[in-house]
């Protein structure tokens, strides 16, 4: 999808405040992006990482932070959360 986005030069301000003449393409895969990411808190970006006691969680290390997803048949890692 990215790199869709990115062959056909795709182009988006917030608010419309650049008018950009896009590819029909751009708004498919747009609508696309938009559905993906309509659960996502971009708050939760930045936000500190709370054990479910509530408390902050300060025994985060690189190994805790690794995760594994499985797309297209394929294992891949990812580091979790943000930093600063």
């Amino acid at each position: 999808m990215v790199d869709n986005w990115e062959i056909n030069t795709c182009f988006i301000s917030f608010r419309l405040v650049i008018p950009y003449k896009n590819h029909p393409i751009c708004d498919v895969i747009y609508e696309k992006m938009m559905i993906l990411t309509s659960g996502l808190n971009p708050y939760d970006l930045f936000r500190h990482v709370y054990k479910d006691s509530g408390l902050v969680n300060d025994e985060i290390n690189e190994e805790s932070r690794m995760g594994e997803v499985e797309i297209d048949g394929k294992i891949l890692k990812y580091k979790r959360g943000f930093t600063l």
